[in-house]
């Protein structure tokens, strides 16, 4: 169930434009006149540099002596007086090439790149914070940025998110002294030279309604930067089939394609689950071998002192505890890795205790195991 963004105590605007500044004013009228109404606590603006250039011209600056900036006429019409310093040179966020160089447009497939990554990051890292609701308006800019904040809410978004287009009429479109529809109208003079009355405008913020996929988003990918592509790629890996791979060369383990972090103690473990499982055995706790854990330790590299351990805490054979425990430190790291996928590599309980047996949920044939060293003939 979505929440009401207008509840949130930090409300946020994030703003992707390009060379019309008007569609920041915009937004923001229509969010205030919204019922109930988001009134940002913050706002940002991501954009090129020659769009920083027109905000802070256009928005921030005064037009003349005596007469107030676009930002403090919005706040004077609302009635919001937060709302003439929410945009400040600080809000605006130029997305910088490769070499850290600010845009002045998007040409190239390393500038797509960039602005994609910077993009992503903002919507993620603005998003960490549960006290707050973000809106995203996709209003500006080139068409690919507006691409990229979509989808990057939809990696990223949770449900109190929200993402929006404003829709203006086409005299007032992207026309440079129209900002947002004031109480008393003023004549403007539309592309064609023709008389128009701002008394005609209207500012329509259309609601975008996006997939959530948040959940779907192993945990350490939503506190790390990791790029657009990459986090798309990451997500991608949890709607493809299971693969466990063991390789015992290099001492690795990979689960839906990234590498588990396991220390030999319970990277044996799984091994020994996984080997039971393609001889389609469960395990019991009260018949398991000791020898084949302790060789499953040991067909890690640096796994002495985890043999050792085992083999002392294993002396009079396995008990319940000792099974359960490892089961459930092992289903832990694996979700902290790959999120929700973990279900297809979560070792399973059978059964009632005392009679409860152990079996690793990955079919049989989506294991594989290298060996260290190739077997001869």
């Amino acid at each position: 169930m979505e929440a009401d963004p207008a509840h949130y105590s930090r409300r946020i605007l994030l703003a992707v434009t390009g060379l019309s500044p008007q569609v920041v004013t915009e937004t923001l009228w229509a969010l205030a006149e919204r019922r109930p109404p988001f009134i940002p606590t913050e706002a940002h603006v991501l954009t090129t540099r020659e769009g920083g250039e027109r905000i802070r011209r256009m928005l921030l600056e005064a037009p003349g002596p005596g007469r107030p900036s676009v930002m403090q006429a919005l706040a004077d019409e609302l009635g919001q007086p937060a709302i003439a310093t929410l945009i400040t040179p600080d809000s605006i966020r130029l997305l910088c090439g490769t070499d850290g160089t600010p845009l002045s447009d998007i040409l190239t497939e390393a500038d797509n790149i960039a602005a994609a990554d910077a993009i992503a990051e903002a919507i993620r890292a603005l998003t960490a914070d549960p006290s707050a609701a973000l809106h995203v308006s996709l209003a500006g800019g080139r068409k690919t940025m507006g691409v990229f904040a979509g989808f990057a809410l939809s990696l990223f978004g949770r449900p109190q998110d929200r993402l929006s287009h404003v829709l203006v009429p086409e005299p007032f479109q992207n026309h440079p002294e129209f900002f947002f529809p004031s109480r008393v109208p003023r004549r403007l003079r539309s592309r064609e030279n023709e008389p128009v009355s701002t008394a005609e405008a209207t500012v329509v913020l259309a609601e975008i309604p996006f997939l959530r996929l948040r959940e779907a988003i192993a945990p350490a990918d939503l506190v790390r930067s990791v790029g657009f592509a990459s986090a798309v790629q990451r997500l991608q890996r949890r709607f493809e089939p299971p693969r466990l791979v063991f390789d015992l060369r290099e001492g690795v383990v990979r689960a839906h394609g990234e590498i588990l972090r396991l220390t030999p103690n319970i990277a044996g473990f799984l091994l020994w689950l996984a080997e039971l499982r393609r001889a389609g055995e469960d395990l019991n706790w009260r018949s398991a071998d000791v020898g084949a854990f302790l060789r499953a330790i040991a067909a890690f590299p640096r796994a002495e002192a985890a043999v050792a351990a085992a083999k002392r805490a294993l002396r009079d054979g396995f008990e319940m505890n000792y099974v359960a425990e490892k089961k459930a430190r092992l289903n832990k790291l694996v979700a902290a890795a790959i999120g929700p996928a973990a279900a297809l590599y979560r070792v399973e309980t059978i059964g009632r205790r005392p009679h409860s047996r152990y079996r690793l949920a990955t079919p049989p044939d989506c294991i594989t195991i290298i060996p260290a060293r190739a077997s001869a003939g």
